[in-house]
């Protein structure tokens, strides 16, 4: 019985197609196959076009394979496309033709070919693959753009932050001359004070006098404590901040490791 092919079906399948004559030679190709190789091969022999394996002389000893899909390539001026094929065989296994699609491995060398999505069938699983290529060059760009506005922002934030520590600075300095300054107003204010009650008596004097400072006393250790505090809490917060940017950074690099398939087990516990 001989075998009946839809010639639609099959393209739809397998792209890369040629059938055969009763004299092995090649009597129809289909037009990818024709556009790949920049010529139509009717009449020519298979091996003109296609590597055969080392294993078969010609056509004829394809029929071993005719139940497995071998790896060919179709031979070009530029290059060789590597093809996952399958051959078509009659009951008597004889040779009919041969058809396959480009193998997935090699899926970056389909651009030698000056091929596109238009190429292909609705159904062609390829399609998928060629879209997720060109959307993943997309978004690495996307990605590429955003991390270089991030390390702008970085370096405006970090300058913004310089600036900041450098009026911080300003500012404490003259809270310090304006406290210097109510000091000395206050001792001016206590000496004459002190010069209109030179006469009430020593021991009030003496008394006053100690009461005085040691009310300076725990205001100076007040404010030390404070003054403590707030350096403590900065580089507390500077402490944090480090660490801080190191997880960022992780966090960012997540999903580079992912899209180049660095994310694995090795990756995690490292990071981790």
């Amino acid at each position: 019985m001989e075998i009946t092919l839809d010639i639609s079906v099959l393209t739809a399948l397998y792209p890369y197609v040629v059938l055969l004559d009763k004299d092995s030679k090649i009597s129809w190709a289909s037009p990818l196959m024709i556009k790949a190789l920049t010529f139509d091969p009717k009449g020519r022999e298979v091996s003109a076009i296609l590597k055969l394996p080392d294993s078969c002389g010609s056509v004829k000893e394809l029929a071993a394979y005719c139940n497995q899909i071998i790896p060919l390539r179709i031979l070009t001026d530029n290059c060789c496309l590597p093809l996952r094929a399958v051959c078509l065989c009659s009951d008597s296994a004889e040779i009919r033709g041969i058809a396959g699609l480009p193998d997935i491995a090699y899926i970056e060398r389909i651009e030698d070919f000056n091929l596109t999505i238009d190429d292909f069938s609705p159904d062609d699983p390829l399609i998928d693959i060629l879209l997720l290529r060109s959307e993943l060059e997309t978004s690495k760009k996307d990605l590429h753009e955003a991390v270089n506005k991030l390390r702008q922002k970085q370096s405006e934030l970090q300058t913004a932050e310089f600036y900041r520590l450098q009026l911080s600075e300003k500012l404490k300095e003259l809270k310090e001359q304006r406290a210097a300054m109510l000091n000395m107003l206050e001792d001016i204010e206590a000496s004459r004070a002190e010069l209109r009650d030179i006469n009430a008596g020593l021991e009030d004097r003496i008394r006053d006098e100690i009461n005085r400072r040691l009310e300076k006393e725990q205001l100076l250790i007040q404010q030390s404590r404070l003054a403590a505090m707030g350096e403590m809490i900065g580089a507390i917060a500077h402490q944090w901040r480090q660490p801080l940017n190191a997880v960022g950074l992780i966090i960012q690099d997540f999903k580079d490791a992912y899209e180049y398939g660095e994310l694995d087990k090795k990756y995690l516990e490292k990071n981790t």
